[in-house]
Parts: structure tokens; C-alpha cells; sequence
């Protein structure tokens, strides 16, 4: 029998027993005692295990790809297939790097200070040439560690989160190896992707949106609409919902305008891109203070999200303003989880 997988929770479990809620502690602790939770997504053995293998991914989307096609024929019916690379999300979606961490955990303490044994993105005070450099975190871990530095531990006991006694907590923390290992293999699944177009002619194409993402969002590509900038930094790069990982409202529409290039260039259309400068009045993703943080959007939600939502900007024309964490955090943390893993 094949041993099931865990579901990869990236918290500090330790540190937060005595802070969560008794019934969350309880699931917890029955869920690590038997594999059913791990909170070390990021060892070797765990990003092994969850990535998809090399040649099981070109298997599944090779017969993805022939019943499209089949289907098509079978409708005698001539479809254009376009077929979309992969970006790095490992490295230009919601994961915080040291700056990340730094920029934000120093609004609550400003002696706050990555670890020395959590590899910077690039030296303090210089600017960075290459965003896929240096150690990271989950946005869920910086969100243990924001709660914590704010109601009053100290900046040593919050970094024990990724570092013990001065080694670094491999299991919560992504290093920049690992990173350039899963770089590798989605490489490896665009050449598949590649390669599969090739096989049927010129009625299937390939949208390099994975290459241009990543130029975007790691500054090969200088972007700005009405002067506002569009990076891979969470709430501040303007690029991402609260998750970090799902675009906002003006960066679906520059994916969407990426396709609509294409479309017009391979099928000799006229289809007309979307107003970006229309389209960013409107985005409760955009930093307009330029403090960090965004107002989000006005519906309610549940779960993990609910406790990203805490972090909406409450005044996003006053950079002073800041987010407050609730006086029941912890136990809005413990609901959340509960939701999460039961």
C-alpha cells in the first residue's frame, strides 16, 4: 500500500501549541502522530514528493492534448489549439524573501532582522538584480510571525519560527536551491509543452506566458500603469490578490492582453486589448499609498482567507494607517485552521 501523502501545513506547530485554541491543538497533534499533517512542506523529501514527475506530466498532457484534438476531428471542425507555458511560482508568487520580511515585520518592531542563517536576496540597503536569489518563506509562516512580533515577543524568540539556535528550520523555510530545483523542473515541463505542439502543426500554438510572467514580475520587464509598478512583491507589487498566488483584477487583464497579442498575430485578427489605466481605478489590489498593504475587496470570506483579509489596508490614501490585528487572533487563526483540516 502506498503511504498517504500529509497535507503540508507551513506552521510553526511548536511555537503556537500554547496559542491556538485546545481543540485545534488536539487535531494537531493526532494529525502529525499519524502523517495525516506535516508541518515541513519545504524539506527535501516533501517538495520531492509533491512534485510532479518529469515524464508523468508529459504523459497526462500528451493524452490531454490528442483527445482535444480528437475531439476536433471528430467534429470535422478546424480548431486552432493554444497551448500555455508555465511561470515560476516559486519565485515570483507568495512566497517572502528577506526583504519581504524585513519591509513588513519592521512596522511592528523596527529592530527586526532576518536571521544570519537565512540567505538574503541581496545585501541590506542594495538593490536587487535578481529576484530569485535567497531563502523564503510561505505567506502563512510570515503570517505566524507578523502576529507574534506584534503582541510583544521579541525579535530572537519570532525568528526561532525559521531558525534554531542558528540553524535554519529546513522545513519551513524554501532555500534558494530548492527554488532553483523547481525552476528546473518546470523548465522541463515547458520543453514537454514545447514539444507536444510541435507534434500537430501549425493549428497548435504556444502562448509564452510563463517566460513573459516571469520577466514581469522579476524586473527583466520594467511594467507600470498610471506610474504604478507591477512586481512579484506581495500587496505592494500590486500584482496579486491577498493569497499571493491568483492575480489581481489589472494583472488578469495584462494576462489577458498577452493572449489577445497572440491571438491576433497567429490568426491575423483585430481583437482589441483591454484599458489597463481604466481597469486600475477599480482594483482593490493596488498599493496607491505605497505602504505595503492593500484594501482588498469588500466581500466577507472564511477560512485561510478570512485571516488574510486582516491584513486589508484600512486608509489606502495614508500611508500611516496601518492594519490592527484583532484582540481574538488566535482564536480567529484556530477557526481557520480547523476549516482548513478537518
Amino acid at each position: 500500500m502506498v503511504p498517504r501523502r500529509p497535507a503540508y501545513v507551513p506552521l510553526p506547530f511548536d511555537m503556537l501549541f500554547r496559542e491556538v485554541s485546545d481543540s485545534l491543538a488536539l487535531i494537531l497533534a493526532y494529525g502529525v502522530y499519524h502523517n495525516l499533517i506535516s508541518f515541513e512542506p519545504y524539506r527535501r523529501e516533501s517538495i520531492e514528493r509533491v512534485l510532479t514527475e518529469d515524464e508523468d506530466f508529459h504523459n497526462q498532457y500528451r493524452a490531454c492534448i490528442e483527445r482535444l484534438v480528437r475531439e476536433a476531428q471528430f467534429q470535422n471542425r478546424t480548431i486552432d489549439l493554444f497551448l500555455c507555458t508555465l511561470p515560476y511560482y516559486s519565485s515570483v508568487g507568495y512566497l517572502f524573501d528577506s526583504e519581504d520580511l524585513e519591509f513588513y515585520l519592521r512596522k511592528v518592531n523596527a529592530r527586526y532582522t532576518v536571521p544570519p542563517s537565512f540567505k538574503r536576496v541581496t545585501e541590506p540597503g542594495a538593490e536587487i538584480d535578481d529576484y530569485t536569489r535567497g531563502d523564503r518563506i510561505s505567506l502563512i509562516t510570515f503570517l505566524c510571525m507578523y502576529v507574534l512580533l506584534s503582541q510583544g515577543y521579541d525579535v530572537s524568540y519570532v525568528n526561532q519560527v525559521i531558525d534554531t539556535s542558528g540553524i535554519q528550520r529546513d522545513g519551513l523555510v524554501l532555500s534558494e536551491q530548492e527554488q532553483a530545483d523547481i525552476r528546473e523542473r518546470i523548465d522541463r515541463f515547458n520543453e514537454r509543452i514545447e514539444a507536444t505542439a510541435a507534434q500537430y502543426g501549425a493549428q497548435v500554438h504556444v502562448v509564452h506566458i510563463g517566460e513573459y510572467l516571469n520577466d514581469v514580475l522579476t524586473g527583466k520587464i520594467k511594467l507600470s500603469v498610471n506610474g504604478i509598478p507591477f512586481t512579484r512583491r506581495w500587496g505592494r507589487g500590486n500584482s496579486f490578490t491577498l493569497d499571493g498566488v491568483h492575480p489581481g483584477y489589472t494583472a488578469h487583464a495584462l494576462i489577458a492582453n498577452f493572449f489577445i497579442s497572440t491571438l491576433n498575430e497567429e490568426l491575423s485578427l483585430g481583437v482589441s486589448p483591454r484599458d489597463l489605466e481604466a481597469l486600475i481605478l477599480r482594483d482593490p489590489y493596488i498599493d496607491h499609498d505605497g505602504d505595503g498593504w492593500v484594501p482588498g475587496p469588500s466581500y466577507s470570506v472564511s477560512g485561510i482567507p478570512e485571516l488574510l483579509f486582516l491584513f486589508r489596508d484600512p486608509d489606502d490614501s495614508d500611508p500611516d494607517v496601518q492594519p490592527v490585528m484583532p484582540d481574538d487572533i488566535w482564536q480567529r487563526i484556530s477557526e481557520a485552521l480547523v476549516q482548513l483540516l478537518i
